[in-house]
């Protein structure tokens, strides 16, 4: 492939002023190395590393090619420094195959367990997480081919529904408990505190590759909610307002209680946790246990047998035991 590059400088702020190219006005550095006058070629042609050619006999402009060398993961930037002003301007050669520019893969982000997730995804986090934020398509943002942008849809003054685009969602007036940082080309989520959830959308951007070269598919905007839990660190039974471990019951009797979680508060839900009866260590359904509106209800069944009933509630990690005496 090759490519015809020409440097403009002007001498007022809108270029408005401009001079003719003269290669001979300009020093050039590839990866920061300056090439020397000796360099070059008898016929004005300098090779670098076998893998891109610049001609500067040309006419009005310096003339490129990428040889055999140039392959798969190559960039190589090449600055031109105008000798007498000291004004620059560059561009990077990066070398893409025809799959590695047309993103055929579908667009998701991966989450702290390394599972892909797409458009309509929930990923729940732990208060205080931070999830680095890793795309399907990280090899072209970190050529900087593409950028990923972030927004949410919110509602208008005529109720209509808005992009807004941050790079940081959460502040002083919002009062967001979902924050996205970043930094360079790298996205973060903070879990700053708990919340139900939060819908994000991330979509592709081009830099400054155009769209014969980069062929971005139409999925590439999408929206992922994330749910903050809070981090509980114990459970325990309470009746009447009072912390309880034992209950007495007869057969065919049912009692309520409510399953609390420590520290309370948060986005604890009771009806989530899994909970198992057991009777002289075996399973048994002679004990069972109803949980709706946070209202925890333990029933005994008709036939059940004589003796004391373990009903063990866990909850990410926590655990908590109610023994009931039949």
């Amino acid at each position: 492939r090759d490519v015809c590059v020409r440097p403009i400088i002007g001498y007022d702020i809108e270029f408005s002023s401009t001079t003719a190219f003269n290669e001979a006005d300009y020093d050039l550095y590839y990866d920061g190395e300056k090439v020397e006058a000796e360099d070059f070629a008898v016929d004005g042609t300098y090779i670098y590393k076998n893998k891109l050619k610049v001609s500067k006999t040309a006419g009005d402009y310096y003339y490129f090619e990428t040889l055999v060398n140039f392959v798969e993961d190559d960039a190589i930037y090449v600055e031109f420094k105008h000798k007498f002003t000291g004004a620059s301007g560059g561009i990077q050669f990066i070398y893409l195959d025809s799959d590695g520019i047309g993103l055929s893969g579908s667009f998701g982000i991966i989450d702290l367990n390394d599972q892909q997730h797409s458009n309509g995804s929930s990923i729940v986090l732990n208060d205080k997480d931070v999830m680095p934020v890793r795309f399907t398509y990280d090899k072209a943002i970190d050529r900087d081919i593409i950028q990923i942008e972030t927004f949410k849809m919110v509602k208008s003054a005529e109720g209509d529904d808005e992009r807004v685009y941050t790079n940081v969602f959460g502040d002083e007036f919002n009062e967001e408990t979902i924050r996205i940082k970043k930094d360079n080309k790298k996205l973060s989520i903070w879990a700053e505190d708990i919340t139900e959830g939060t819908t994000i959308h991330f979509a592709v951007k081009r830099n400054y590759w155009d769209s014969r070269y980069v062929r971005i598919p139409s999925d590439t905007n999408i929206s992922v909610t994330f749910v903050v839990n809070s981090i509980v660190n114990g459970l325990h039974i309470e009746k009447n307002g009072c912390e309880i471990n034992l209950l007495n019951l007869s057969r065919g009797g049912n009692t309520e209680v409510v399953l609390i979680a420590e520290p309370e508060g948060g986005n604890f839900k009771p009806e989530n946790a899994e909970v198992s009866v057991k009777y002289d260590g075996n399973t048994t359904d002679l004990v069972s246990v109803g949980i709706e509106d946070e209202i925890v209800t333990v029933y005994v069944a008709e036939d059940a047998l004589n003796g004391t009933y373990e009903v063990i509630f866990e909850y990410n990690g926590a655990k908590t035991t109610l023994f009931v005496t039949v």
